[in-house]
């Protein structure tokens, strides 16, 4: 799941994803694609997450520091370069 459209950025990478799962497990394993939000906010994809519902989203990392305070090092600027 992920809230971007599907002419963004985070479409191509989930359909990527998706053609690579299919490609290295002999299509045994189908992965579906939600964009637009359609399963909820960024709030709400972590939580289907850490409910075991939905297996993988594109969210903002500053969405899950309340759960996890290592994923502040993503909110650090300049601090690395690619």
């Amino acid at each position: 799941g992920h809230l971007g459209a599907e002419d963004t950025a985070y479409q191509e990478g989930a359909v990527k994803f998706q053609q690579l799962v299919r490609q290295f497990s002999d299509n045994d394993i189908d992965v579906q694609i939600f964009p637009n939000g359609v399963l909820g906010d960024e709030g709400e994809l972590f939580e289907q997450q850490m409910a075991g519902v939905l297996d993988v989203s594109i969210i903002n990392p500053g969405k899950i520091t309340d759960f996890s305070e290592t994923a502040n090092i993503f909110s650090f600027p300049f601090l690395y370069r690619d």
